[in-house]
């Protein structure tokens, strides 16, 4: 099975070389455990190889995540400017959320794709299997 680096080192030792490519990971924790930026670095470590990324929130709004994540040298502006990123934020109340999601993601080819949060995303969906579909 081939496998996707996340950008930390240690962590990709541990999990044999990183993700499963084409998997969902569920990445849960309390506020401030640093799910954000992990999902950031993800998606930067991805960029630096020339996989294109999605960034979908559903809570923060995008300046406040790239300025977040300006202060660990992650210029994201830079790569939307040409097209290779793409972080929005969608209403979770939406009735077509994962339609849009699919959207982004094919717009700009992404390799990577975020949504913070599924849970929020999920609360306000119709039907759960909505999401296993995505």
């Amino acid at each position: 099975m081939r496998r996707i680096s996340t950008g930390v080192f240690g962590l990709d030792r541990l999990i044999q070389g990183g993700l499963p490519e084409n998997s969902i990971t569920l990445l849960t924790g309390s506020a401030g455990t640093g799910k954000t930026i992990f999902s950031c670095q993800f998606l930067w470590h991805g960029l630096q190889k020339g996989e294109r990324g999605v960034y979908i929130t559903l809570e923060e709004e995008p300046d406040d995540i790239k300025e977040d994540a300006l202060q660990f040298g992650w210029d994201f502006e830079s790569f939307e400017k040409k097209g290779l990123f793409k972080i929005a934020y969608h209403d979770p109340a939406q009735i077509s959320i994962a339609s849009t999601i699919i959207d982004e993601v094919k717009r700009i080819e992404a390799k990577r794709l975020v949504i913070d949060s599924v849970s929020i995303m999920g609360l306000n969906m119709e039907s759960p299997s909505k999401i296993r579909k995505l």
